[in-house]
């Protein structure tokens, strides 16, 4: 199958899922027409959270710009963390044991009291969400690096060494292309992680971000906002996806061919 067709391929079947989505939505808000508002209504509040200010002085936009600078910040701390210790317990054995004896306790504690906990301690402020999430979401990146360099092939590593090629090379032309998949993976289920964590942070404890301005509406008992905002947050992830991670991976594995 060529280039052109599987592209065409993408975008009808995505074509397809969003207006199946949207079928169902329109039918599920006249079967349950108090329970559930129809697409245009929300969409139409939607438009008006980007445009007007809300409850908490602040329009849609700029809760999304909160949110979106702690979920870049911490996904830029939990990915390096990820990369560093995971590469770190793949090559070194005594780290591997320390890390993987405190990993399963490490990725079981429950969120929501790790959060509560982090905000009693440090306080109840942006800087709080960003430490909780980074220490908690990071251990899910650990190991899927940690389980990338364990899957490297140590024949390639060990004729590296027979020949005394650099340490520089050898991640250059080993390492880091092994790697990259790993990366791209941990950083699809980091962002899922943290976005997560962070809306929750958001509604606990703080007057900003998405998460909040959702707590305040559902504190009011009124379904269209909190529609309208979680419209928002799958326009982004979907930008995220499509605008950003796509395209770096059709960049970095041009050379891979295309399978039908």
């Amino acid at each position: 199958m060529g280039l052109d067709n599987v592209s065409l391929r993408k975008v009808l079947v995505s074509s397809g899922s969003l207006l199946s989505f949207f079928a169902l939505w329109y039918v599920g808000s006249i079967a349950f027409p108090t329970a559930l508002p129809a697409p245009d209504t929300v969409l139409e509040y939607t438009h008006g959270t980007i445009t007007s200010l809300g409850p908490r002085g602040y329009t849609g936009i700029d809760h999304l710009v909160y949110s979106l600078r702690r979920v870049a910040i911490i996904g830029a701390i939990s990915l390096t963390a990820a990369l560093g210790i995971g590469i770190m317990m793949g090559l070194n054995e005594t780290i591997e044991d320390v890390v993987s004896m405190w990993l399963p306790i490490w990725m079981t504690i429950p969120d929501i009291i790790a959060i509560l906990f982090f905000m009693i301690l440090i306080g109840f402020h942006g800087g709080s969400v960003i430490v909780v999430v980074s220490i908690f979401a990071a251990p899910f990146g650990i190991v899927n690096i940690w389980e990338g360099i364990q899957d490297l092939d140590r024949e390639i590593v060990e004729m590296g060494q027979t020949f005394e090629v650099s340490s520089a090379s050898m991640w250059r032309h080993v390492y880091l292309p092994h790697l990259l998949p790993y990366v791209f993976a941990s950083s699809r289920y980091l962002l899922g992680q943290i976005w997560k964590l962070v809306l929750v942070g958001e509604a606990i404890g703080l007057t900003t971000g998405m998460g909040s301005v959702i707590r305040f509406w559902f504190t009011q008992g009124s379904i269209t906002p909190i529609i309208a905002y979680l419209m928002l947050f799958m326009v982004v992830v979907l930008g995220v996806e499509y605008g950003i991670l796509e395209p770096l991976e059709r960049r970095f594995f041009g050379w891979r061919p295309e399978s039908g």
